[in-house]
């Protein structure tokens, strides 16, 4: 339901265009104030209370504590030119985004920001080599634990052909009951395909990849592939008709002709705007979702209900639903008609969904200007507004 995103004018006469800019303004101060009486009275920041703002940062903007690493600290030095204090910022966070809005809500606070120091995983050298690992065959499923030792508490697991995406390596602060004789070396932080964050150990894992192949498959009983039983529960991808395991680099196909759930979308663009063609152009209404007024997590609601799906009400609830195909804009490359994109705010919030037609185009509900619109935010997109979309994904799932 939420959106704050940028809104449209078509109306250029200058008194629109101007009363439009103090209700804009008007607009951004009450959601500042508003805001900002979350983190205290006063809407002024304290030194004293920086740990504070970090936690309540947290938890307005993080929907599930599972799915990110958020893990901030902060010192602060007294300032002598007005400010409430000169911040220096450190840690660790899954997403640029909470570096961002963060440093966004204690400037906002009346701090200035001596340095930004946030690392955002995955690091470099994971970013270099590639990211994406695929579980091996024959090795059963990984485990996906708490903390980077075995007798961690298991969190998840990851099926052959299911992927992970590494964070980083484990290190000996990742493990909270503190023992001479345990050692991390082997182990990774990784995040699964449904965004939950644990540790795995890097022996089960194939050579790393910068994209994950995304499968199109799953088998519901065990295979052969000519080498490797592959058990059932495995993800699959299709070639000319014949299937292997995802994320296999030595292509072996299955040798037989076991049970199989094509996972292959149906969807095209004109099939999801034949769906939704009663909303077309309809006018965007904060809290709304019928043909007399929706918003964006309304529309995206409106179209999973056509594929049997029901969704929850907000768009950042929305955002755990489904597989993870993307985590930024790059994400658009494997993109098909029907996935979800999910956008966030400048304070790090997703605000934002919308309903991809395919490639660099989505459907989906903007201002009360525009209303249920057709967008398209490639980078060669001449429109102002679509420009400033593809920088704010943070997340593209797919529902089936």
């Amino acid at each position: 339901m939420a959106d704050d995103m940028h809104e449209q004018h078509s109306d250029n006469s200058i008194e629109s265009l101007a009363s439009a800019h103090v209700a804009a303004n008007d607009d951004a101060k009450n959601r500042a104030r508003h805001l900002l009486a979350v983190y205290g009275e006063t809407g002024r920041g304290s030194c004293d209370r920086l740990k504070d703002y970090i936690a309540i940062y947290g938890r307005q903007n993080i929907f599930d504590a599972r799915l990110v690493v958020y893990n901030i600290h902060a010192t602060c030095e007294k300032a002598d030119n007005g400010s409430v204090g000169k911040v220096t910022l450190t840690g660790e966070v899954s997403d640029v985004r909470y570096k961002k809005g963060l440093e966004v809500i204690l400037k906002r606070l009346g701090f200035d920001i001596a340095a930004n120091k946030i690392a955002v995983l995955p690091d470099e050298s994971t970013r270099t080599k590639g990211c994406y690992h695929h579980a091996l065959p024959g090795k059963g499923t990984i485990a996906i634990r708490r903390e980077p030792q075995k007798k961690s508490e298991q969190m998840n697991s990851v099926v052959s052909g299911g992927w992970v995406r590494v964070l980083r390596a484990a290190k000996r602060d990742d493990i909270k009951e503190k023992l001479s004789d345990v050692s991390v070396d082997g182990w990774l932080m990784v995040q699964s395909d449904e965004g939950y964050v644990g540790f795995a150990q890097s022996e089960l894992l194939a050579q790393p990849v910068m994209r994950p192949e995304i499968a199109d498959g799953f088998l519901l009983e065990t295979a052969f592939d000519g080498e490797t039983t592959v058990p059932a529960g495995s993800f699959l991808c299709s070639s000319n008709g014949k299937w292997r395991l995802a994320g296999d680099s030595s292509n072996r196909l299955l040798r037989d002709t076991p049970k199989i759930v094509d996972l292959a979308t149906t969807e095209t663009r004109e099939n999801i705007l034949e769906k939704m063609s009663p909303l077309l152009g309809k006018t965007y209404v904060w809290g709304e979702r019928n043909i007399d007024g929706i918003d964006c997590s309304g529309l995206s609601q409106w179209y999973a209900r056509t594929r049997g799906v029901t969704l929850p009400r907000d768009a950042a609830e929305q955002s755990i639903v489904g597989r993870i195909i993307g985590f930024d804009a790059e994400g658009l490359k494997d993109i098909r008609p029907g996935d979800f994109v999910f956008f966030a705010n400048n304070e790090g919030r997703i605000s934002h969904v919308a309903i991809s037609l395919g490639k660099n185009e989505i459907l989906h509900a903007t201002r009360p200007k525009s209303g249920v619109v057709i967008q398209d935010i490639g980078p060669e997109n001449s429109d102002e507004y679509g420009k400033t979309l593809a920088p704010r994904i943070v997340l593209i799932r797919r529902l089936k």
